[in-house]
């Protein structure tokens, strides 16, 4: 009779306790509070700010680093009779701009994003409701009306959705930079080199 008491009182512990719920990334019982609507807006706006800034500075690069080398391939015999060391000049010189001009060039270039979203978002995320604000295939209407629905529905398909999306256009950004820095790198380096040329020459001569 114990055994049978204590055997009920096992099931009934054992019922008692309930396995706790696999909680959802990004789900929430209450809405978010207005500060995460606050930093969410200031951080869209912080990381378009860096794609005008980086686009802005690619354009300057690119006038400039066109207008030198025509300038140079224009006044090349000029500056290679007129100018100490002038052929060594021009050769520096419209190498290095060319650098810098291809590597201001891909800093603009549009890309990066849909390597990034295969090789690490559609892997864990290949449904289109988890992609619907950046996406790079051609879903109908339907099957896109579909998956809104469920966005709209689901507050964690709502952030995860913005999480993803700032996470590309960060990963793009820091390829724009890595290339901007490179071209003004590369300028700068050239500027240097045709300068110390120029001085070594005209103290030769």
């Amino acid at each position: 009779m114990e055994n049978i008491l204590l055997e009920n009182e096992i099931v009934e512990e054992r019922m008692d306790i309930k396995e706790p719920k696999e909680r959802k990334r990004f789900s929430t019982k209450k809405e978010p509070k207005k500060t995460f609507t606050n930093f969410q807006r200031n951080q869209y706006r912080a990381l378009f700010s860096s794609m005008a800034l980086s686009d802005r500075k690619s354009m300057i690069l690119v006038r400039i680093n066109t207008t030198l080398l025509s300038l140079l391939i224009a006044f090349h015999g000029y500056i290679a009779q007129n100018v100490p060391f002038g052929n060594w000049v021009v050769i520096v010189a419209v190498l290095g701009t060319g650098v810098s001009l291809i590597a201001g060039l891909l800093s603009s270039k549009p890309g990066g994003i849909r390597k990034t979203l295969k090789q690490q978002i559609l892997v864990h995320h290949p449904n289109l409701k988890s992609n619907v604000l950046l996406h790079f295939d051609t879903p109908t209407l339907e099957e896109y009306e579909e998956a809104m629905d469920e966005v709209v529905r689901s507050q964690s398909l709502q952030i995860g959705n913005q999480t993803r999306t700032t996470y590309l256009i960060n990963n793009m950004l820091l390829r724009q930079y890595k290339w901007l820095s490179f071209s003004y790198n590369a300028f700068i380096t050239t500027f240097i080199v045709v300068i110390s040329i120029f001085l070594v020459g005209s103290l030769v001569a």
